[in-house]
């Protein structure tokens, strides 16, 4: 029997008290996106995640209310990872947005 060492990261989808939603902006060099949540995204491919071969991210549905996400990183720190924003969104900005 294979035994596979996957990271287990918990991710959490926040929702404030007008239903927006919390998402962050990820600049790939192929494509820029408003990242959107998965409930479950498992993935077993070396390399994927460091010192694992794979990850498993679990999505928990968390109500708060409307903060600034700035959060207490630096810029640089998101920025190492493609994300190059945050902020809140509703269901009809979501819908409407072009770009």
């Amino acid at each position: 029997m294979v035994v596979v060492s996957l990271r287990h990261p918990v991710r959490a989808i926040v929702l404030d008290e007008e239903d927006r939603i919390l998402l962050c902006r990820l600049e790939l060099p192929e494509i820029v996106v408003w990242t959107r949540p998965v409930w479950r995204h498992e993935a077993v491919e070396p390399g994927y995640a460091e010192g694992h071969e794979g990850v498993v991210n679990e999505y928990f549905l968390v109500r708060v209310a409307s903060f600034e996400p700035r959060g207490a990183m630096t810029d640089r720190e998101p920025a190492a990872e493609n994300v190059s924003g945050r902020r809140w969104w509703s269901l009809p900005g979501i819908a409407g947005f072009r770009g």
